[in-house]
């Protein structure tokens, strides 16, 4: 299978090209990730974080396979070329022994393997990996880790961060220095009729965003009968993954039956 090439971090263009991964990549909110095969415990933690608020931590027993559990690593090629992918990734334990990372990529579903061995030089020190990849429109792109033990077993802690996947404009085949994924704005407007609701009882409403996630900060706006019916409206919260749901408390001394008008949801990411 191929390697990553290592790059030092001085050898990186310094230009601001985006970065076209999700905003999920930055592993700025708390998230536990999915074991496919294998064990061990995979999360986003604070206090190795190169970027952000957390990394993501992976720590290995037997062989993990490892992915989001959904579509949060997943994103679409908008034109044909050369991109390339990069992150940083070191190693925390007593010896790295023959053990391997593989970072596995996803073309429109067909995976590829592409390994790093971690170094036990100065195994707490992150490096700079990257692969140069050919796509073309539309292609969808994923993102997943697994790792090979050595059979004498241990425990190994790997954490990975700076995650970047970028159109390489100038044609230099390097990568480029990190960068933010692009905040990401997810709207919807839905026209909801709210049944009777009795007095001094609420009433929940669940809607569907796609790609919403617990955690996320969500705006609303809602009709201005809401107000004159003498309804309330909760803060807006992210309850699972592609849902946002609300209270509506009547607080009048009557039953409510509301005109049916538009809600609408917004997450800045």
């Amino acid at each position: 299978m191929p390697n990553l090439a290592q790059i030092s971090n001085s050898s990186l263009i310094n230009s601001p090209n985006p970065n076209l991964l999700p905003q999920f990549a930055m592993f700025n909110n708390p998230f536990s990730w999915n074991i496919v095969s294998g064990s061990g415990t995979a999360s986003n933690e604070s206090g190795q974080q190169l970027e952000g608020l957390r990394c993501f931590k992976v720590s290995t027993a037997s062989n993990p396979i490892i992915n989001s559990g959904g579509s949060q690593m997943s994103f679409t090629v908008a034109q044909d070329g050369q991109y390339i992918f990069s992150l940083r990734h070191k190693a925390q334990c007593a010896t790295l022994n023959d053990q391997v990372v593989n970072i596995v990529i996803y073309i429109n579903g067909s995976p590829t393997n592409y390994t790093l061995e971690a170094i036990s030089t100065d195994p707490f020190a992150y490096r700079t990996y990257y692969q140069i990849l050919q796509l073309v429109e539309d292609d969808v792109i994923d993102i997943s880790f697994s790792f090979n033990m050595p059979s004498y077993g241990g425990a190994f802690k790997h954490y990975f961060d700076a995650l970047k996947f970028e159109f390489d404009s100038l044609g230099f085949g390097y990568p480029t220095v990190f960068s933010s994924p692009l905040v990401e704005d997810l709207e919807t407007t839905q026209t909801i009729d709210i049944p009777n609701i009795v007095s001094k009882t609420t009433y929940q409403v669940d809607i569907t965003l796609a790609g919403a996630e617990v955690g996320d900060f969500v705006q609303i706006t809602y009709p201005i009968t809401i107000l004159t019916d003498g309804l309330i409206v909760s803060v807006p919260i992210v309850t699972a993954t592609n849902t946002v749901s609300f209270l509506i408390y009547n607080n009048s001394l009557s039953d409510v039956d509301s005109l049916s008008g538009d809600y609408s949801i917004k997450i800045t990411k």
